[in-house]
């Protein structure tokens, strides 16, 4: 869904609107609609049950991106690391405690190489092979890497 999309709901024979998503939700926490009233929005084509815009809401491309920040936010944090304690390491530095932090690294990385194929899996895109194939050969060009994310969440 869109950011800026203007709500209307129907309340007996009466619109009533614009709302804003966050606004529907609001109303639905505080009873002034249950999840069978019906909802538009511009644009739309016919009324339909607010449970299903929350549906989608949810399963938007921006939801799908915001799962896998955390995971790219770790992945950088324990980069740095890494890369903190290579600057500092002299000769007497315990050398399996490198060599542990790098298996880390390269799994870390490994994960976050692969994003574009979980997510396609996770969403169950018909094309979920051809993005996986995409994403293993192509995915180190970064271009690749991005061709494969875009396509994985777009449905």
């Amino acid at each position: 869904m869109k950011t800026g999309i203007r709500y209307y709901v129907l309340k007996g024979e009466k619109t009533e609107g614009p709302f804003s998503m966050s606004d529907l939700a609001e109303m639905a926490q505080d009873g002034g609609i249950d999840q069978e009233t019906l909802c538009s929005y511009d644009g739309a084509e016919s009324w339909r049950p607010v449970w299903q815009l929350f549906e989608e809401a949810r399963r938007s491309p921006v939801m799908e991106y915001s799962a896998v920040l955390p995971w790219l936010v770790l992945y950088w944090l324990v980069a740095l690391c890494v890369a903190c304690s290579r600057i500092t390491m002299t000769a007497e530095t315990n050398v399996l405690a490198y060599g542990a932090g790098m298996v880390v690294l390269v799994f870390l990385s490994g994960l976050v190489y692969l994003v574009p194929s979980f997510l396609a899996v996770d969403n169950k895109h018909k094309n979920q092979t051809a993005i996986t194939v995409l994403n293993f050969f192509l995915g180190w060009t970064f271009v690749g890497w991005v061709v494969a994310l875009v396509w994985a969440v777009k449905r």
